[in-house]
């Protein structure tokens, strides 16, 4: 799936590479071990954050996987 779903803030971190924390606007949702997900406030993606052998962040938007920038 395109960016065009995310919020500017969300496709920031998407083109990251795992460089940047969480926006104000990612609640936590779940712990992953290393890893923990988001829920966007303003654009409602799922949002995973690096760890555990990713090294970047992940995104997902109606059960669709949005591919890294």
């Amino acid at each position: 799936m395109p960016t065009d779903h995310l919020c500017s803030t969300c496709v920031e971190l998407n083109e990251s590479q795992g460089e940047a924390p969480p926006h104000a606007g990612l609640r936590p949702m779940l712990e992953l071990g290393e890893r923990q997900m988001f829920r966007c406030r303003y654009c409602g993606a799922f949002a995973t954050s690096p760890g555990d052998g990713h090294e970047a962040w992940s995104f997902n938007v109606m059960g669709l996987p949005v591919q890294p920038g």
